[in-house]
């Protein structure tokens, strides 16, 4: 029997949080393959639906590398990233999921080591949360907004 490899989604900011994840590359830091990398411009701009849509397109766990504390070249995009992330999690926990498949960290230049060990501890994590299997009504439902954009079966207009 095959260990589990579980499907991290990273959000890194692309100033300061995304550093360590470019400079893991760099160094040949190894970690997870089942890791899908994702820029954005600034964490505290990630809403929490889209953290929970990650869920929604296979993804087992989400990590958010974030800028440190005082650190973001949005002045306060850190902080709004960990109230975004709290919501997420509240809503992951009450859908029936873990939420500490959804955590957040604070990076920055010089922390590519760092980054490499969260997002080992993290697939660690994932992998035995894998265990306790996910029932089939636990998944968010980001397709019950009353958006037909996000409705699961595109073929059939949410509502």
């Amino acid at each position: 029997m095959t260990e589990h490899r579980p499907d991290l989604t990273i959000l890194a900011c692309r100033y300061c949080g995304g550093v360590p994840v470019e400079m893991a590359g760099v160094r040949r830091l190894g970690y997870p393959a089942a890791v899908k990398v994702i820029d954005v411009p600034c964490t505290g701009t990630i809403a929490p639906l889209h953290l929970l849509s990650a869920f929604e397109q296979g993804a087992d766990g989400v990590l958010v590398v974030a800028c440190p504390s005082g650190g973001c070249h949005h002045l306060d995009g850190e902080q709004r990233a960990d109230r975004r992330v709290a919501y997420a999690r509240a809503a992951l926990a009450e859908a029936g999921l873990d939420p500490d498949r959804l955590r957040v960290v604070h990076m920055g230049i010089g922390q590519a080591g760092a980054f490499v060990e969260a997002v080992r501890a993290m697939s660690a994590a994932l992998v035995a949360m894998a265990a306790t299997p996910r029932p089939a009504a636990a998944r968010p439902a980001v397709a019950d907004t009353g958006d037909p954009r996000l409705a699961r079966d595109s073929a059939t207009p949410a509502g």
